[in-house]
């Protein structure tokens, strides 16, 4: 058994050790909205849409078909839809209010960027 665990350490050493993700705003809103890798700040009744990569901070990077979810604490004010590629979503401003959207890489919590939905211009 003991001859088995660096053999196991070494395996799970050779993989992408998440260090973040970087967000690009694919779409072009009608209106000014804020969308980076920290924050989110858009009016309701807008949605924009995200490209999002998870960062590693060694040598391996993620592959396209490794796990990545984002998902809004409050669907009531912004709702955070996946698409058929699975590194883009939808960000949808539903009414005013903040919220956390929760980011999660390879079935593990990420922590959660902050979300405002601020009152639609007039």
């Amino acid at each position: 058994m003991t001859r088995l665990l660096p053999l196991a350490l070494l395996l799970a050493a050779c993989g992408p050790r998440y260090d973040g993700i970087n967000i690009e705003l694919h779409s072009e809103p009608p209106v000014p909205v804020h969308v980076s890798d920290n924050d989110f700040e858009l009016p309701a009744g807008i949605a924009v849409v995200i490209d999002v990569k998870p960062l590693s901070s060694n040598q391996f990077d993620y592959y396209e078909s490794d796990q990545l979810d984002l998902r809004s604490d409050n669907r009531q004010v912004l709702r955070v839809e996946p698409t058929e590629n699975s590194r883009r979503f939808v960000l949808i401003g539903v009414a005013p209010g903040e919220t956390c959207v929760q980011v999660e890489v390879d079935y593990h919590d990420r922590g959660c960027i902050p979300a405002v939905v601020t009152a639609p211009e007039p």
